[in-house]
């Protein structure tokens, strides 16, 4: 099984979404910055300036979904 790291913007539960869709589209054109895209890519990052709210939520439904048995199974416990 592949594990990858990602780097996201959160903001705290009940943030209104007018907020929430104006740190997205600031950060989408951030990430278009051909500039900053060449500083990620020198420090082996893949910046993704389609993804938005929606994605990282997917993204991290699906990596809960993949990772929780494993833990379960494992019995894996934060201190």
């Amino acid at each position: 099984m592949i594990s990858q790291n990602f780097v996201a913007l959160f903001a705290p539960a009940g943030t209104p979404r007018p907020i929430i869709e104006q740190i997205a589209q600031a950060s989408r054109a951030g990430l278009s910055d051909s500039e900053l895209q060449q500083m990620f890519h020198a420090a082996a990052f893949e910046p993704r300036p389609d993804s938005g709210p929606e994605h990282v939520r997917r993204f991290l439904d699906d990596e809960i979904a993949r990772w929780s048995p494993i833990i379960k199974s494992i019995n894996l416990k934060l201190d």
